[in-house]
């Protein structure tokens, strides 16, 4: 219902389309060619390279890791953003799979510690 019939139309059949996808059906075809493919599964595995998505606008950013892991420390390091913190006993790390960590911090590892000023 609105003021063009035919918007409504298209969203209509639009919503109609959608609701036939099978989302957890498996890729039959990728957009990229078997040479990007290449290209990414070789960066993806890179331990040189971090990929993370953008702040903003959806978009992906590749980081050597060295310079990566500087951003991080420059970040961090900024006490006017980050309060300093002592940890008083030694992390908890258990791996799930060869890419992803849980970390279980005990709760007193953090004390905290207000600037002096």
């Amino acid at each position: 219902p609105g003021q063009l019939p035919v918007l409504g139309l298209l969203i209509e059949n639009c919503r109609r389309d959608i609701g036939r996808l099978n989302f957890s059906a498996p890729l039959t075809h990728s957009n990229l060619s078997p040479s990007e493919l290449s290209a990414l599964h070789s960066v993806r595995s890179n331990p040189d390279f971090v990929i993370k998505p953008a702040d903003k606008g959806g978009a992906v950013v590749v980081w050597r890791t060295d310079l990566y892991l500087a951003e991080a420390e420059r970040q961090l390091s900024d006490t006017s953003s980050y309060l300093p913190r002592t940890m008083t006993r030694p992390l908890n790390i258990k791996p799930l799979s060869r890419t992803l960590l849980v970390i279980s911090f005990p709760p007193d590892a953090f004390p905290l510690q207000l600037p002096t000023s």
